[in-house]
């Protein structure tokens, strides 16, 4: 069950990701402007993976996705929070998103997203790995930062879970009910 439509990305795991990627080319690359998202899809998995305990997605998932089964929580809203990582400058493109948002009804927050271009020398050392500073575009940097910002905002506002998009984000009809569906299919034990 997807939610959007693939950004074009080389990986065959992130063509598969049930969630909207980017639908245009990057001006400095060339390059599908999702791609760099890969990066946050898989650093999002490995933080999974490592089972912190102020995080327990399994538990609180559950619980937000039997109230949209018992009917508390209606399948058409949106059942975890939307935030859409946009740039300060793309004031176009966040209305873009807001036509698409009300076309399926999802009530989503617009998430500053951190510009790549202008992050100083010496902040890019503290935030990114040696062999990312040389390997990756500035503006793939600040796409992974604003992803990572977003993963800290969820952790320290205790959500069970979120989705972050970009704001390139074409959604699938009913993004709302595939997603409650995507949420009540996971295994126990996915987090």
């Amino acid at each position: 069950v997807g939610l959007g439509t693939a950004h074009g990305c080389h990986s065959r795991s992130c063509q598969q990701m049930p969630f909207a990627g980017s639908a245009t080319a990057t001006a400095e690359t060339g390059l599908p402007a999702g791609r760099a998202a890969c990066a946050g899809v898989l650093a999002y998995f490995a933080m999974a993976a490592v089972r912190n305990r102020k995080w327990r997605l399994a538990t609180r998932l559950r619980l937000a996705t039997a109230e949209v089964a018992n009917g508390k929580v209606s399948a058409s809203e949106t059942p975890v929070p939307v935030w859409v990582i946009n740039l300060d400058k793309s004031v176009d493109r966040w209305e873009q998103c807001l036509k698409e948002f009300a076309t399926e009804h999802v009530h989503a927050e617009r998430f500053p997203a951190t510009y790549g271009k202008t992050l100083p020398k010496d902040e890019l050392k503290e935030k990114v790995t040696f062999g990312c500073r040389y390997f990756c575009t500035p503006g793939m940097i600040g796409c992974f930062l604003s992803h990572r910002r977003i993963w800290e905002r969820a952790l320290s506002e205790g959500h069970a879970a979120v989705v972050a998009l970009e704001d390139d984000v074409v959604l699938y009809p009913n993004f709302n009910k595939r997603l409650t569906s995507i949420l009540s299919e996971l295994p126990p034990d996915w987090d």
